[in-house]
């Protein structure tokens, strides 16, 4: 006589879920006014965020940090210029 052949184990239990986000912040897109060119200031306007919401600002020139440039204000000098338009 056979013997009966005992059923597959169950499947393991599924993982538990991601927490659930309890908000998405505010975001706006930063604007830059004013004309890009030697001793013509710049302002930076990051708009409105959600309440607690750290940001950081940081000015480049030729897609390289400029030291100390971190505020909403810059305004570019020709020594970091590539071309004085």
């Amino acid at each position: 006589m056979l013997a009966p052949v005992p059923p597959p184990p169950p499947p393991p239990p599924a993982p538990p879920a991601p927490p659930a986000l309890s908000f998405i912040p505010a975001a706006a897109t930063p604007t830059i006014q004013g004309v890009a060119r030697v001793d013509s200031p710049l302002v930076a306007s990051v708009g409105a965020w959600t309440p607690g919401t750290a940001l950081g600002l940081q000015w480049f020139a030729d897609g390289t940090p400029v030291s100390g440039a971190v505020g909403t204000t810059f305004t570019p000098v020709h020594s970091i210029s590539a071309t004085d338009s």
